[in-house]
């Protein structure tokens, strides 16, 4: 019988683009069929799994929803026997009180454990640890890992199996491709709006950056009066167009009437962007930064990190 793994969706995209690697590494070293679950509304329009919209990965077989389950089918953890095929992100199902210990015994497997023989699997993250964890035995079990130290195996899985679809490896390379300085940009996220980072820090950093280096500013924002200051501030800053929420509200929500799956797209746009920058600077609190960052493979003097 076919075996699977479940990636279930937490947080914002680059929480759920780390989770994913974590997913599609335990798929290479066990041979499971993996459904990386993005069917909560935070970024699809009917429930619809955004992933495949998004993503595509080279390698592994994969599935669009989780298989249908009888009474016969071993599930683990079994918490989510009842709950495998509801579109629900995990902090929901616990009212944002999620990241406990208990919660993760409960909701997800130890991506470090390959014995499981379980029918079917369901994990979850929100940052890079499980992706981490497993790396060693994707060094020692997975030809092309072998050698790799654990951030360098999960840049590869990140560079090597999560391949952008081509409408948005186009969208990338054409935006770059007309707007991207020759001599490199500094790119910059600064999020204001549920997380408020201190402007008046940017602007010395991008100041000094800029005045070092020579190179142009890319920024990426999820405020549009941010985007407005910081264009007067540093004539030339380039940046995509994109839907802004209403001030103070998160980008990373459902918006009745918006193309939400289309906000999904827009931010991995500017992630890639992001990642493409000879410098970054971000705000530590928020995640945004942190898949660009492992996609660009910096030194960590190029990168500073705004708290």
């Amino acid at each position: 019988m076919e075996k699977y793994l479940i990636v279930k969706g937490s947080g914002g995209l680059s929480n759920r683009i780390q989770a994913a690697l974590a997913g599609i590494g335990y798929c290479l070293l066990t041979g499971r069929t993996l459904c990386v679950d993005w069917r909560d509304g935070l970024y699809s329009n009917a429930f619809e799994n955004v992933f495949p919209l998004y993503f595509a990965i080279p390698g592994l077989r994969t599935v669009d929803v989780p298989p249908p389950v009888s009474p016969q089918t071993a599930i683990f953890p079994e918490f989510w026997r009842d709950r495998l095929a509801d579109p629900v992100a995990v902090e929901y199902l616990f009212d944002n009180d999620h990241l406990s210990r208990a919660v993760r015994e409960k909701t997800c497997i130890d991506f470090t454990r390959t014995d499981y023989g379980q029918d079917v699997l369901v994990g979850w993250g929100v940052d890079l640890a499980p992706a981490l964890a497993l790396a060693p035995l994707l060094a020692r079990d997975v030809p092309g890992f072998s050698g790799r130290k654990p951030m360098q195996a999960c840049r590869d899985l990140l560079r090597g199996y999560l391949r952008p679809v081509p409408e948005l490896a186009r969208a990338v390379e054409d935006f770059a491709a007309a707007r991207f300085s020759p001599s490199g940009m500094i790119g910059a996220h600064i999020r204001h709006t549920d997380l408020k980072a201190p402007l008046d820090a940017f602007v010395r950093v991008i100041r000094e950056a800029m005045d070092r280096t020579g190179h142009g500013l890319f920024l990426t924002t999820d405020n549009r009066q941010v985007q407005t200051t910081f264009c007067r501030l540093f004539p030339g800053t380039v940046h995509t167009e994109k839907f802004f929420p209403e001030p103070g509200e998160p980008l990373h929500a459902y918006y009745p009437g918006q193309d939400n799956a289309r906000k999904g797209f827009e931010a991995l746009v500017d992630m890639y962007l992001l990642g493409r920058c000879r410098h970054i600077v971000h705000y530590a609190p928020s995640s945004f930064a942190r898949a660009p960052i492992l996609l660009s493979g910096l030194p960590p003097e190029r990168i500073t990190a705004i708290d």
